[in-house]
């Protein structure tokens, strides 16, 4: 989903290489134009009547990475998974070596000017193809460097606070948790006026990234798989910002032809919505009116949701701060964007990559009825792993329909949008978010929990008018 604010059309610069010779005449018309909708932001309309099996559009990521859990057996690049096979491809950069102060010997001191080839751990490749393109993928080599180095660094961190909870346990127990920031002081927070609510959270992080003792405290927080991969997915946003900004100043002319960082920022934020959504629970009349001290300052802690991002801000931080210039509005502008609007990279089953689209074939990537015969491909089934992330700024204009017109397959490391069945011009083109099996009432809980929206698509109301007849 995206902002409902007049936004440049990603896909007008950035389409496909191909896209004239394949979408359309010479003038380089494509399948499908974002639209402002009513009540839906900017969305996807066919431009012209698009029949079932073509191949309407392709994403590139911004960022994507591997899940933490399948690092090993999945290529960093293509994400071809092996299991239980692990990659035989690894990723090396050069690094200065690390010299001990305290040892001012001679030999110590010519060291500290010495290089060293470390490898990577959390990046691998199916073959010297793959690794050659990730090298070389985006502004220039400077970009992979960077985003290796990144990858290190959050890798020694995590190591290192690891060894620490293994030394002194009980020392990374007892913690000052940030809890007793207070949230709402003399000033009255109206949750509901985005203005008042966002000078609110900026207060607040502001206040708790600066508090010595929660800062000191959480330099023992160790995080978990999944949160190893987020905080890997917001270095690649920064080192693509960061290569973008270093690269305006260089005698290059043009960019690279590959997704910007200010596409993200196109992309609708959720924060508002979040913290809107964690905190509307919390009464500032009933605080006051309590009697209840423990109720009362239960009242007034900070949230764990939001404590929990706060950590991660913190970590990567500590983790990268010689790489990046991240203040917590960066992290948050990638972190609330990245939410509600990534999408999970899943391994392939032989049905999908049979029925794949070929790079070197036509537009129409099948033959038969794709709603009736082909419906199986693109779905995720319990048997698939859910192997990485990724973020591809010109795809938010897919909005949601349970009965979705357009189906999305991987093909490597992109996404494949194709016709489910004929789509007529002027029609919007949408896609499902995650799985549409369940009862309506179950997929809106889950639309409403994790992409913020009461899904109101045709199928929802045709079968909420069917579960409760008036």
């Amino acid at each position: 989903m995206v902002a409902a604010v007049a936004v440049k059309d990603f896909v007008a610069v950035h389409g496909h290489p191909e896209e004239k010779h394949r979408h359309g005449n010479q003038q380089g018309d494509h399948w499908l134009k974002a639209c402002s909708l009513q009540g839906k932001g900017r969305g996807f309309v066919a431009t012209q009547r698009v029949a079932a099996g073509t191949r309407v559009h392709t994403a590139e990521p911004l960022a994507a990475v591997v899940s933490q859990e399948w690092v090993p057996e999945t290529c960093a690049w293509c994400f071809h998974f092996t299991y239980p096979k692990r990659m035989r491809f690894k990723a090396d950069i050069t690094l200065p070596t690390t010299a001990d102060p305290a040892n001012n010997s001679t030999k110590r001191k010519k060291k500290q000017n010495a290089l060293m080839t470390t490898t990577i751990k959390d990046v691998m490749f199916c073959s010297e193809s793959c690794r050659k393109q990730f090298h070389f993928h985006g502004h220039s080599e400077d970009e992979s460097n960077l985003l290796l180095r990144s990858y290190h660094a959050l890798e020694q961190e995590y190591n290192s606070r690891q060894k620490q909870h293994r030394e002194y346990p009980e020392e990374c127990n007892d913690k000052d948790d940030g809890h007793d920031i207070q949230l709402f002081d003399s000033e009255q927070v109206d949750i509901t006026d985005d203005d008042q609510l966002s000078h609110w959270i900026n207060r607040i992080w502001t206040s708790i990234t600066r508090y010595s003792c929660f800062v000191q405290s959480q330099q023992r927080w160790i995080p978990d798989n999944a949160e190893r991969t987020m905080m890997r997915l917001v270095a690649c946003c920064l080192a693509r910002r960061q290569s973008e900004a270093e690269y305006l100043f260089s005698e290059r002319q043009h960019q690279a032809a590959v997704p910007k960082f200010d596409d993200l920022l196109n992309v609708q934020c959720n924060e508002l919505t979040y913290v809107r959504r964690i905190l509307d629970g919390i009464n500032s009349d009933g605080i006051k009116s309590s009697t209840d001290r423990a109720t009362e300052r239960k009242q007034r802690e900070l949230p764990d949701e939001l404590l929990h991002i706060i950590n991660m801000y913190s970590f990567f931080v500590s983790a990268t701060s010689s790489l990046f210039d991240c203040p917590h509005a960066v992290f948050r502008a990638i972190y609330f964007r990245e939410m509600s609007n990534s999408f999970g990279l899943w391994e392939m089953s032989q049905q999908q990559q049979k029925e794949k689209y070929s790079k070197n074939s036509s537009d129409v990537a099948f033959s038969d009825d794709v709603d009736d015969a082909s419906d199986d491909i693109g779905n995720v089934t319990d048997d698939l792993e859910l192997l990485g992330w990724g973020i591809y700024p010109s795809a938010v204009y897919f909005n949601h329909s349970c009965k979705a017109n357009v189906k999305k397959i991987r093909d490597g490391r992109n996404m494949v949008f194709i016709a489910k069945h004929d789509i007529e011009q002027g029609e919007e083109a949408c896609i499902s978010y995650g799985c549409i099996e369940d009862s309506v009432q179950e997929r809106r809980k889950r639309l409403l929990e994790h992409y913020h929206f009461i899904c109101a698509c045709t199928r929802c109301e045709e079968e909420s008018t069917v579960t409760n007849p008036q």
